[in-house]
């Protein structure tokens, strides 16, 4: 087996952007939507409407030092949208690549994630950088950053 990165910077732009499906779990199974969140299927609208907070460098600002300001074009964005109350809260899971594993024998295949139900996380891997796997948590109905997490 071999695997193989696939960048972000590589793929076009429209493909960057993965709104998640209701069944999305992280890499042990475990499922992101259930009792605490309900699954919220974001429109192409409020999907813009996230990028331009992301883009926002004055979003940002009150973050202070320890999250600095990020180029999300550089990323695979994955979305993940549920309501509490009234507003509609999106985490952001931000990957600048992903492993595709390719068979290396008489068998012809390979084994990618599927992007809009496996929640990309590159935790287990040794080679990335600070910044490679980024989570933002927003509100979206304030337009507003309330987290920034990276490993």
């Amino acid at each position: 087996m071999v695997k193989t990165k696939i960048y972000a910077t590589d793929a076009l732009s429209f493909a960057r952007d993965i709104p998640m499906k209701a069944n999305a779990a992280y890499d042990d199974g475990t499922l992101f939507y259930g009792r605490s969140r309900k699954y919220y299927k974001l429109s192409d609208s409020e999907i813009n409407t996230i990028k331009k907070i992301l883009y926002d460098r004055g979003k940002w600002l009150f973050l202070g030092a320890k999250s600095p300001f990020l180029d999300i074009s550089k990323y695979y964005r994955q979305y993940l949208a549920y309501k509490k109350g009234r507003d509609v809260f999106v985490l952001v899971n931000l990957f600048k690549y992903y492993y595709i594993v390719v068979a290396r024998n008489d068998v012809v295949g390979s084994y990618a994630p599927a992007k809009r139900v496996h929640i990309i996380t590159l935790s287990k891997d040794k080679s990335k950088n600070k910044y490679d796997n980024v989570t933002i948590l927003l509100n979206l109905s304030k337009k507003k950053i309330i987290e920034v997490h990276h490993e």
